[in-house]
């Protein structure tokens, strides 16, 4: 059985939506599973009929652009940011594996949070407020990305809210989106 663009489009935003109610973290579709999320670490199944190889490839090229389904063609690896209004972000990362198209989709926060909601030390928000020196805020790759640029978020968030500098900012794009009121953002 094959989707239409409309109804695979449609499948993605309703799964991407029932996700972030749940508070679900990360969205996997593959061949011969149900698509699942992960919700406070463990799997969770989103609806109970396995996707066949042909469903998953269409749920995929829905959510991709014309550019983008043309890199997965030639890369088999396709990352990508994507915004559903009045739901959330998303980080998409297409790929293949054993010959199948699969999916794993991550949230990504709308609200940047504070050093309070990321449980950081009060000696943290001290050492980022220091007049001169740098701080490096550095995470593992994958496993806590979002975290990680989470951290940097709430960093910066506290220098602007407490200082109007100039801000140097190397950021992942993908990440968070923030409307600045003082100083003068530069990303590198």
């Amino acid at each position: 059985m094959s989707l239409t663009e409309d109804q695979a489009k449609s499948y993605m935003v309703k799964l991407l939506a029932a996700m972030t109610r749940a508070g679900g973290s990360d969205l996997f579709v593959s061949k011969d599973f149900p698509p699942s999320m992960k919700c406070q670490g463990k799997m969770q199944p989103l609806a109970t009929q396995k996707l066949t190889a042909e469903v998953t490839r269409d749920l995929a090229h829905s959510i991709m652009s014309e550019r983008q389904r043309a890199e997965f063609a030639k890369e088999l690896e396709c990352n990508f940011a994507l915004a559903i209004p009045d739901v959330a972000r998303y980080r998409v990362n297409v790929y293949m594996q054993q010959l199948n198209v699969g999916m794993v989709i991550r949230t990504i926060p709308n609200e940047m949070p504070s050093f309070e909601q990321l449980g950081l030390p009060q000696t943290f928000k001290e050492v980022v407020m220091t007049k001169r020196g740098m701080v490096l805020v550095v995470g593992p790759i994958a496993k806590h990305l979002v975290k990680t640029a989470a951290l940097r978020a709430a960093t910066a968030e506290q220098l602007v809210s407490m200082v109007a500098a100039e801000l140097e900012t190397e950021t992942d794009r993908h990440e968070f989106t923030r409307r600045w009121r003082t100083g003068a953002p530069q990303n590198r």
